[in-house]
């Protein structure tokens, strides 16, 4: 739709770090929590628009909607939404009486 219309969109691509180790010491159930919380705050980030999935295990993908007529100003956007993204998931979650923090890496195209 972007490309008929000549407009540009972003992809984010998002990694949680050490997911895993969380998992694998803590439990199934206190992972699925962190991510039913996580989806949370990814959503409160996000425009209507934009669409957010889970691609499995600690993967996330975000597609930001064309509506740029420059690259250089989808680039801004992707780029201002994934700090927010970042800042918004970073913080303490509370997980069936832990404490944890987790942090991501974010990958960006447009």
């Amino acid at each position: 739709m972007a490309r008929r219309q000549q407009l540009y969109g972003s992809l984010l691509f998002l990694d949680l770090d050490n997911f895993k180790t969380l998992n694998d010491s803590l439990g199934h159930h206190v992972g699925d929590e962190l991510l039913v919380q996580l989806a949370e705050r990814l959503r409160s980030e996000l425009r209507k628009e934009d669409t957010a999935a889970r691609l499995g295990g600690d993967e996330f993908v975000v597609l930001i909607t064309g509506e740029h007529s420059s690259r250089n100003s989808a680039i801004r956007q992707a780029l201002n939404v994934a700090h927010k993204v970042q800042a918004a998931i970073s913080g303490t979650y509370h997980l069936h009486g832990y404490e944890h923090t987790i942090t991501s890496s974010i990958g960006v195209t447009c």
